[in-house]
């Protein structure tokens, strides 16, 4: 706005407030040496010519028209004045304006002598209307000009200004303060988990180590007799010149002193006897066989999601130690198609009296019979070779997995996978091992396709991770087979009601890792309240040696599916593990009970 040049109106305010000052003798000088006609700027308030544009009633010139600002008005555009209007035209008793009228009057009156106390020049005001009520164009006016009494001194500016700056000051220093606080907060949280995460690690570490103390005590009692410790105790004592009343000590010592003879037997774990017909445990350490476990995913070699670099380094080792620890000593591998077969097949030669396999294709995979150029049948002939082969050497010990599954049919069209059972059900009927069986929103078709084969499958075997009906799983009871247990089983409430009724004999234990783990929206994980993981969890980018990466089931969580399955059954977790330990090891001969570890 400050180059604007337009014509401004009076300054209306500005002449009002200086009708009764004294102007300064610059003012004087300058309102004499100006000539100005006062009558112009009171027009706007003495006008009071008002207009009908009816030329028929007021005689007002006909020739009366709107121009343009910028039109140039010649004699016959001579704008109409009071002599047009009619006498009595317009009456509008307005007020009288003698106020303004009379300003002249005061003006002169001003200049009279001023008293005797006052020591001011004597004015000659000429006319009122030497004030300019116009600013200079692109002049501002300031605040001082019409409000004096509101400008501050210089000492109260600056003590303001002071008080600002002080105020500002504190407000700086406390973010400040507030900043390093949240900081050290922190810290100090960062520093207390840590801690809290190597203390758990560290009571983790102290419950295995005393739970293979003890299964070594009770290892040594078994083959010994309670007499050795007995004697060992006193022969420590007379060594160590002391009354020692701490059972601890001779543990250590027994660790200390044990034998080649006595680490083999702790590799061992208890055998069930029967004496007088009642069966007592050599140990307090459970056993448990995972029938279910897919170490040939990539996950147990550091692989996740298709990438073509690891993650971490492959930890199959670190996984079967865990579960060891935990009394998981038997684990059957699942072949799901040829290629993991034969590489099941390999771990199994690895982990020898450990690990087993089993041969068959997938349902989900039966696709890869369709690509052949054959049809299928070398496949298919491969196949039972390979089974054959290795059921001879004893690494195999089931064919499967296969099946159906009906809830996945955008991996291979149902025609497919019915077809691919029929034929590999043939095969089974050679091969005459125990089946191992998929079967997932399928139950009709899969019934009517396998029963007809029933015959010539006198070993029958396990529906594996069962998820059907209480109606479809009474009806593979009465066929002869096994269920198998795992995460996976035990999802909803109606999951649950099917697993409470599954017979005792017939029930095996299963994790389907890495998949299948009991998650917390789980119907089944209220069973596990309180329940401590033996081991730490991890993410697979901060993967550790003697960790568990999270979201990747292992054999160790079969304890929880164990746990459980003797919620929902109201019976104690020993004789539900001592059980599915049995019919596993039963139905599929995972090695002589010796051999376990």
């Amino acid at each position: 706005m400050a180059g604007f040049g337009a014509r401004r109106g009076p300054n209306i305010s500005h002449f009002l407030s200086n009708l009764n000052a004294i102007p300064s003798e610059h003012d004087l000088a300058t309102q004499q040496a100006e000539n100005f006609d006062f009558s112009g700027d009171l027009a706007a308030f003495t006008n009071t010519e008002f207009f009908d544009f009816d030329p028929a009633e007021n005689g007002i010139h006909s020739s009366l028209e709107y121009n343009h600002p910028n039109h140039v008005l010649d004699a016959a555009d001579t704008p109409p004045t009071r002599d047009h209007i009619k006498p009595g035209a317009f009456d509008f008793h307005f007020q009288p304006l003698d106020p303004f009228l009379n300003a002249e009057a005061a003006l002169r009156d001003a200049q009279a002598p001023l008293p005797t106390d006052f020591d001011i020049p004597q004015l000659n005001i000429a006319s009122p209307t030497s004030f300019d009520l116009s600013p200079a164009p692109g002049s501002k006016r300031s605040a001082s000009a019409t409000s004096p009494s509101s400008a501050f001194s210089q000492e109260e500016s600056s003590r303001l200004v002071a008080e600002e700056d002080k105020r500002r000051r504190n407000t700086a220093a406390s973010a400040r303060f507030r900043v390093k606080k949240k900081q050290r907060e922190q810290a100090l949280e960062k520093t207390a988990k840590e801690l809290n995460d190597k203390t758990a690690h560290l009571e983790q570490k102290i419950g295995q180590l005393q739970t293979q103390n003890e299964w070594l005590k009770n290892l040594i009692t078994e083959k010994k007799g309670k007499d050795f410790l007995a004697a060992e105790w006193k022969a420590f004592k007379r060594r160590a010149g002391s009354d020692i009343d701490s059972g601890e000590e001779v543990e250590r010592t027994v660790l200390q002193d044990r034998t080649p003879a006595t680490i083999e037997m702790a590799a061992t774990p208890p055998v069930l006897e029967k004496t007088d017909g009642e069966e007592k445990a050599a140990s307090t350490m459970l056993r448990y066989a995972d029938v279910g476990i897919n170490f040939t995913d990539g996950t147990y070699n550091g692989f996740y999601n298709n990438r073509k670099e690891p993650s971490h380094p492959g930890d199959l080792d670190q996984v079967l130690n865990r579960a060891s620890s935990v009394g998981v000593h038997k684990f059957m591998v699942t072949g799901s198609d040829l290629e993991q077969s034969l590489q099941a097949i390999e771990i199994a030669k690895h982990y020898q009296g450990r690990c087993y396999a089993t041969v068959g294709v997938h349902p989900c995979s039966a696709n890869a019979f369709e690509r052949a150029n054959d049809g299928g049948d070398q496949l298919l002939e491969e196949l039972k070779k390979t089974a054959q082969q290795g059921a001879r050497d004893g690494w195999v010990k089931a064919f499967g997995e296969f099946g159906l599954d009906f809830d996945r049919l955008g991996h291979c069209k149902k025609e497919v996978q019915e077809r691919w059972f029929k034929r590999q059900l043939e095969v089974a009927v050679e091969l005459q091992l125990p089946l191992f069986l998929h079967s997932r929103a399928a139950h009709n078709s899969f019934q009517s396709i396998l029963k007809p084969h029933l015959s010539g499958l006198p070993r029958r075997g396990l529906v594996h991770s069962f998820t059907g009906t209480l109606t479809e799983m009474r009806e593979l009871i009465d066929l002869g087979f096994h269920i198998g247990i795992n995460g996976c089983s035990l999802k909803t409430e109606e999951n649950l009601e099917v697993v409470k009724e599954v017979p005792l004999e017939r029930l095996q234990l299963e994790t389907d890792g890495p998949w299948c783990e009991i998650r917390p929206s789980h119907a089944g994980k209220k069973y596990l309240d309180g329940y401590q993981d033996p081991f730490r969890k991890v993410k697979k980018e901060k993967w550790e040696d003697e960790a568990m990466v999270k979201g990747r089931n292992e054999p160790v969580e079969i304890v929880k599916v164990a746990k459980v399955v003797s919620g929902i059954k109201g019976i104690k977790l020993d004789d539900i593990v001592e059980a599915a330990w049995s019919n596993s090891v039963g139905m599929f001969g995972l090695g002589s009970e010796e051999q376990c570890g």
